[in-house]
């Protein structure tokens, strides 16, 4: 999971403190289990490719409003067919990450503006179905319209994020699956032996880095992929 790894290879200002460091880790840890259960339905595929930037200011278009290309693609992979099936950030423009009012701020001004698009994609979904262009089986409308209340469109925003997943998962998933978040020391219990095992000394590693304050040894790729 690459949010793990940025955790654990990220020396320096990953974690506030330690209350802060074992909150992180255990929401990693959380996550992984949830997305082994998510949803088990396209687990063999199909693999739809997925650009995480694909957005208006990415799109050029002509004079007469004819598209022409989309640029930016460097943030494109093979994702699960249920990040298609999600309502798209770019409604409002700006991505949860670079929103300054908070999550909250954020649903409250998106979800006026999934309902419209919402229902302008299933009046453009109907007419291309009646001009031959598109079969029913792929409508998107149907999976895309119910993505914020069945939690898909926040398990795959948290999956996305680099920045918003802590709070994505604090806020919209951890309730969803585990109740009310009473203590950190409720959800540690969630983890395996061996998880609790490795979250003491992952703690303490990354507060002694936080508190030395060193730069991580020059290596190469190789030798960053092979660690």
């Amino acid at each position: 999971m690459s949010h793990m790894t940025h955790l654990r290879t990220q020396r320096n200002d990953g974690i506030e403190d330690e209350v802060d460091c074992r909150k992180k880790s255990v929401a990693r840890c959380l996550f992984l289990k949830i997305a082994e259960n998510f949803s088990r339905t396209y687990n063999k595929g199909p693999f739809k490719l997925i650009c995480d930037d694909l957005r208006p200011s990415n799109v050029i278009v002509d004079d007469e409003m004819n598209h022409r290309c989309v640029i930016d693609w460097e943030f494109s992979y093979a994702a699960p067919a249920e990040f298609t099936y999600c309502s798209p950030w770019w409604l409002l423009l700006a991505h949860p990450d670079d929103w300054a009012d908070g999550l909250d701020s954020f649903l409250a001004q998106y979800l006026p503006r999934h309902e419209i698009f919402s229902q302008a994609l299933k009046e453009s979904e109907d007419e291309e179905i009646r001009c031959g262009t598109l079969s029913e089986s792929q409508r998107l409308s149907e999976e895309m319209a119910p993505s914020l209340q069945n939690g898909t469109f926040w398990f795959c925003l948290a999956a996305t994020s680099s920045f918003a997943f802590d709070d994505i998962c604090w806020r919209f998933i951890d309730p969803e699956y585990f109740g009310t978040l009473t203590s950190i020391e409720e959800r540690i219990e969630l983890l395996s032996s061996k998880e609790r095992d490795s979250l003491v000394e992952f703690v303490r590693v990354k507060t002694q880095q936080a508190e030395e304050r060193m730069l991580d040894e020059d290596r190469t790729l190789d030798e960053i992929l092979a660690s």
